[in-house]
């Protein structure tokens, strides 16, 4: 007999019961054993067969969709690998970093937002003893209060080409890696800690940079003004992506207080700035006049309502009274540049017109400076105060620690309480 005959005469036991009438007595015994065998036998192994593929599929498959709990886990699981991964260390090794020239740091930017009209004269200059000169006299004025030395340090090297409102696609984040190892500015990476072990985004944590440089008048000629330079961050508050608009924001509104009080910090940077050059600038000539800027007054208001926009305005004109009052006694002649003659005099000692063709030699001029970028940011392509300065001096040289090793020294930290 065939196999599947026995097979199909086996499993015919519920049949042949069915008709126990017609069968005989030996036929309905073998019917009955039939069906007890179903029960004790094919049944369980069935089941435990069945167990069986299911448990080994667990092994060796993925779940598709995960249950809520599962889901939770998984995500913690990815956040605390993500978390180790990253980089922790607020301190940069700076003897590891790689040498780097002009042109070098000229490939991270964009082509429209390089100092193309003096590209030349900048290349000249980074050859010269007089840029060697004036590199040596760069000193960083930062708050004392928020940070520690190598914080200061970081917040002047880890810096981004060009940050415009916190634009996308500003400058070549892949040629900034392979120079720096970094990509974004320290404001902007995600896990930036401070020594402290505090984020820098929590706080303003200002530090600015002062040098002397050469001013080109006009950008690409000949003809030269030695001048010193304070490039100064302002809060930026032209989007609501900047790292620092909910510091100074409190219920929807402009934090008076807040901002009022990172301007008298600003102001007091700028004192202290004057007096420790105010001789020994220009090898011992002096500065001759101070140009202030209407740092933050402008572009960096964009995002505030018009009223919160007049309390900056505010607390600006009175940290720039108390300034003044304080500086009477200091003999530097005190002034402010406007591009053009602004609706509302906040100082009696106006200069109009663009700052490279109004300033002169032994001028210290106050760069309304961004938080993120290098010093000149957009430059050719940037019609700011900033922009103007990257357009025509030699700060991109003297004022970042890419190219200015001083920069890269204790030595050149000056703390401001």
């Amino acid at each position: 007999m065939k196999i599947s005959e026995i097979c199909k005469s086996y499993f015919s036991g519920f049949q042949e019961v069915s008709d126990y009438k017609k069968n005989s007595n030996k036929k309905n015994t073998l019917a009955v054993l039939k069906i007890l065998s179903y029960f004790t036998g094919v049944i369980p192994l069935g089941f435990a067969a069945m167990y069986g593929a299911a448990s080994l599929y667990g092994r060796v498959s993925k779940k598709t969709h995960l249950s809520s709990s599962d889901e939770t886990i998984s995500k913690q699981a990815q956040q605390n690998n993500v978390i180790s991964s990253l980089p922790r260390n607020s301190k940069i090794d700076f003897s590891n970093l790689p040498h780097v020239t002009l042109l070098g740091v000229i490939k991270t930017y964009k082509p429209e937002f390089t100092p193309q009209v003096n590209g030349d004269n900048l290349l000249q200059y980074s050859q010269t003893e007089d840029y060697k000169r004036h590199a040596k006299t760069a000193r960083i004025y930062y708050n004392s209060n928020q940070l520690a030395k190598e914080d200061a340090l970081r917040i002047i090297f880890q810096r981004e080409p060009t940050n415009i409102a916190m634009g996308y696609n500003q400058y070549n984040e892949n040629n900034l890696k392979k120079l720096f190892d970094y990509s974004k500015g320290v404001f902007n990476e995600v896990d930036s800690k401070k020594a402290d072990g505090s984020p820098f985004k929590a706080l303003p944590n200002t530090a600015s940079v002062y040098s002397e440089t050469y001013l080109w008048d006009p950008p690409g000629g000949k003809n030269t003004k030695e001048i010193a330079c304070l490039s100064l961050p302002a809060p930026a508050l032209d989007s609501t992506n900047q790292p620092h608009y909910q510091y100074y924001m409190k219920e929807g509104k402009l934090d008076a207080e807040k901002y009022e009080q990172e301007m008298g910090f600003l102001f007091k940077v700028i004192e202290q700035a004057v007096k420790d050059n105010k001789e020994t600038a220009f090898g011992n000539q002096g500065i001759k006049r101070l140009i202030l800027s209407r740092f933050g007054q402008g572009a960096f208001l964009g995002d505030l309502s018009p009223n919160d926009q007049k309390t900056a305005q505010t607390a600006y004109k009175n940290q720039l009274a108390h300034f003044l009052d304080r500086m009477k006694d200091v003999e530097v002649e005190v002034v402010m540049s406007e591009y053009t003659k602004p609706a509302e005099i906040w100082h009696d000692k106006m200069i109009i017109g663009d700052i490279i063709k109004t300033a002169k030699q032994g001028d210290l001029i106050i760069n309304a400076w961004d938080p993120h970028s290098a010093p000149g940011n957009g430059n050719d392509a940037d019609q700011s105060f900033d922009g103007a300065m990257g357009k025509g001096s030699g700060i991109m040289l003297t004022q970042t620690s890419w190219l200015n090793e001083t920069l890269r020294s204790e030595n050149s930290l000056i703390a401001v309480e």
